[in-house]
């Protein structure tokens, strides 16, 4: 799993942001609704490969995956080129989070191959495209 380090904000009402992780500041306990995209395109030895997302939150003890926001995509398209798989991938999700004061959230990405034939496989080239990783905290309770 990555985390992606350098995020453009763009208001930021009680979170800050440092290396990847977003930081809640509030003073009350929230819920959030979190939501993110990201596209991909890239290369690898193998056919099949996907890539993942989901959201981390550190209340103090390490970073755990908040449940039911791991998403696996399947690649958008793909085609053969020299012996290696270029696949571009699209994929977005969503979780509500209660966040307190001083909790963080991440996004990570990764990827996997679906193809049951092998046990080893080799990726490169990865880049983000059109506006890269998009991360949205919207406010999911009734609280100002």
């Amino acid at each position: 799993w990555v985390t992606p380090t350098t995020w453009v904000v763009r208001e930021s009402e009680n979170w800050t942001h440092d290396s990847g992780e977003f930081a809640y500041t509030g003073s009350d306990t929230r819920q959030f609704l979190v939501s993110w995209a990201f596209s991909f395109t890239g290369w690898s030895s193998k056919n099949w490969w996907r890539m993942k997302g989901r959201i981390t939150q550190d209340t103090g003890s390490g970073h755990v995956v908040v449940p039911g926001s791991t998403i696996a995509g399947q690649q958008y398209a793909y085609y053969s080129l020299f012996g290696v798989f270029v696949e571009d991938h699209i994929l977005s999700g969503s979780s509500i989070v209660e966040v307190s004061d001083g909790d963080t959230l991440s996004l990570d990405y990764g990827n996997y191959c679906s193809n049951g034939s092998i046990s080893t496989f080799n990726v490169g080239s990865l880049f983000s495209n059109d506006d890269g990783f998009l991360l949205t905290i919207t406010p999911a309770d009734n609280r100002p």
